[in-house]
């Protein structure tokens, strides 16, 4: 059905909000502002660091002050070491991403990562779960909704915009794959700011991860509880 797939990382393959809540709390626990939680940060993750980090600031009095004086590089790197140091501790892998992607590279499917995230980050939270060696190409801080992340992916792997499809979960998904004239699938969970990824007008809404595989290869996936072998 496509000859590439192009996946975000947060929300989508791997749940981070935990433990960028974890990084959040660490720095304004330095900077006297009141905590934040999983719940509040669910709807600020998926525009980068620096977005998350004003979106979370913004939440309370202090953190608005401190907002008042700017976002300051010295701040945005402290955030940045903060969070570096909890990546990979209380993320981790939705159901069946690591299966979808080996039958896809096995399909002769490629597969390409593009995310806001910061290149040391994401590739510190792809290390810890293993999915970097199951990804070909990867683009970080790409800047969505911008669709030039999606054109080097189509270039370097000499695709047709007509061959590929965008796997993600927020409305920044849908509209970066929109600009790039190519598919855009959404799987139901994730982050999309507290609203229902349906009003984004996917092209296709995922009943879970394991239709990715399902579609692209046209064949079922096992089922890793039902294709146990029992002695």
């Amino acid at each position: 059905m496509f000859d590439l797939a192009i996946f975000d990382l947060d929300g989508t393959l791997v749940e981070t909000a935990p433990e960028i809540t974890d990084a959040l709390n660490e720095l304004f626990a330095e900077l006297d502002v009141p905590r934040v939680e999983v719940a509040q940060v669910e709807t600020w993750v998926g525009f980068g660091e620096k977005k998350t980090l004003e979106s979370a600031l913004a939440s309370s009095e202090a953190g608005r002050a401190r907002l008042a004086k700017g976002l300051d590089d010295d701040l945005l790197a402290h955030f940045d070491r903060c969070y570096f140091a909890h990546c990979g501790k209380r993320s981790r892998v939705y159901p069946h991403v690591a299966q979808v992607l080996c039958a896809l590279g096995s399909a002769g499917v490629h597969r390409a990562l593009v995310s806001n995230k910061e290149p040391r980050t994401a590739m510190k939270v792809l290390d810890a779960h293993g999915l970097a060696d199951d990804l070909e190409f990867i683009v970080c801080a790409a800047g969505k909704p911008d669709p030039r992340s999606v054109r080097q992916c189509l270039d370097y792997f000499g695709v047709d915009r007509e061959q590929a499809v965008l796997i993600g979960d927020s409305s920044i998904d849908v509209a970066t794959a929109r600009a790039a004239g190519i598919a855009s699938w959404c799987v139901p969970y994730g982050y999309n700011g507290g609203k229902p990824i349906a009003d984004a007008k996917p092209d296709r809404l995922l009943k879970n991860f394991r239709e990715v595989g399902t579609l692209i290869t046209g064949s079922a996936l096992p089922d890793p509880e039902r294709s146990a072998v029992v002695f």
